[in-house]
């Protein structure tokens, strides 16, 4: 009896498991082999990046070992490293090594490679694809466990229409750790006539901006529609101008033992101050988009306009038929009726042979 019990909690825990494993999307079905390390995350660091020394001879680099022996071969016109991996580039020729026994991985027609996480995020003429740090395929790298303090540093940006004024207003709180704030309300100057409507480019009035935040979320871009059309302005919070405030006057008393003037600076609630003043809007995109947004997961901000995609500012005059993410840096486009990849990080366009 004691036996069978012990088989059926056994049984339970591993249904658990393999049930918290689905719902996490680290179910081993769901993934190409992926090492330990990498699928813990908290790996242990090699060292063996720190015996390396890079040195530079004329326009190009060698890496060498504490004897000063070039211990890649060749001189690179580009070399980088980590302390799984190093990606030397000659020419339009990239190669990778295994940082600690200077391996060769050889990926045919590899054409771009960055280091992600403890992996690789390679594109080949195949398309593009990850790689632990045993150079095993995989789908994706598994999302670390963090752990952020909810009291940190953060802005928050606010647009607010004032209907007296007919006016929009920006009003900037920027909080410190714990309570104290600082407020700023800055009035919007350069808006057009006969808008639709005004916001941020994610079609909201509200961003807060903190080591927690996510994604890269533009608070000094302005998203206006206007007869229908959408187009992008922006504010450079460096160059507002505030109105001067009132001088006030010190408070004083005269000493009973002296008699004496002392004087008391004007104080302010040291928690709290406030600023007013303008800033101007200048239009950065033309006024052709049928819509503007900002996808909160890839960061970027597409545009379309007659059922063509572009992305902003590369892409001002959209040109992609279609433009779908595959891994974190390479997208499938498709432009002109040929398909291909398009790498965001240097925005250069791959296209497949034909």
């Amino acid at each position: 009896m004691k036996k069978n019990k012990m088989s059926l909690l056994k049984l339970l825990f591993l249904f658990l498991f393999y049930s918290i494993s689905c719902i996490n999307g680290y179910a081993q079905n769901d993934l190409y082999s992926l090492s330990f390390k990498a699928n813990q995350e908290n790996y242990n660091d090699s060292y063996c990046s720190l015996y390396y020394n890079l040195e530079k001879e004329g326009h190009q680099y060698i890496l060498t070992n504490p004897k000063g022996i070039n211990v890649l071969k060749k001189k690179y016109d580009t070399i980088l490293y980590t302390p799984n991996f190093i990606k030397a580039i000659l020419s339009d020729s990239i190669s990778i090594y295994k940082t600690c026994t200077l391996e060769e991985i050889k990926i045919p027609e590899l054409k771009e490679v960055y280091f992600i996480k403890d992996g690789l995020e390679v594109l080949t003429a195949t398309g593009p694809h990850y790689y632990d740090n045993s150079i095993s395929k995989i789908n994706a790298f598994p999302e670390p466990d963090l752990f952020s303090c909810g009291t940190v540093y953060s802005t928050e940006y606010s647009i607010k229409y004032l209907k007296d004024l007919k006016k929009y207003v920006l009003i900037i709180t920027k909080g410190n750790f714990g309570p104290l704030k600082e407020k700023i309300t800055l009035h919007f100057k350069g808006i057009p006539d006969a808008i639709d409507s005004l916001s941020f480019l994610d079609g909201g009035n509200y961003i807060s901006v903190s080591v927690n935040t996510q994604y890269k979320k533009f608070p000094n871009h302005i998203k206006i529609i206007r007869y229908g059309k959408s187009e992008i302005y922006y504010y450079d919070f460096d160059k507002a101008i505030y109105q001067k405030s009132a001088k006030e006057k010190p408070d004083y008393f005269i000493s009973k033992s002296t008699k004496d003037t002392i004087f008391f600076p004007p104080v302010r609630p040291s928690n709290f101050s406030k600023e007013e003043g303008s800033v101007t809007l200048e239009r950065v995109t033309p006024e052709v988009y049928d819509q503007i947004e900002q996808n909160t997961i890839d960061h970027l901000i597409y545009l379309y306009s007659d059922d063509q995609i572009g992305i902003f500012p590369q892409h001002l005059i959209p040109d992609f038929n279609q433009f779908s993410q595959k891994t974190n840096s390479f997208y499938r486009i498709t432009k002109n009726g040929k398909e291909g990849w398009l790498d965001i990080k240097t925005f250069k366009e791959f296209y497949n042979k034909e």
